[in-house]
């Protein structure tokens, strides 16, 4: 599930295998050095978490975050 902005309801909810082996310690999430596919700068904050959060957790820590600016 992917929540933006704090909202309540996920943008995207999907499922999906998990896309990397077990043991991996890091994951890089960004452009590659090539500048194919990447994010240009559009991410300011991001969680990953080993599993889906419910609703009221993902609510509950953007609202932890503190107000948008």
């Amino acid at each position: 599930k992917v929540y933006l902005n704090g909202n309540a309801t996920p943008e995207i909810s999907a499922e999906m295998d998990k896309g990397y082996p077990d043991g991996v310690a890091q994951i890089f999430l960004g452009g590659r050095n090539d500048n194919f596919s990447n994010f240009q700068g559009k991410m300011a904050e991001i969680s990953l978490y080993d599993r889906a959060l419910t609703n009221n957790e993902a609510t509950g820590h953007a609202k932890a975050a503190g107000p948008r600016k």
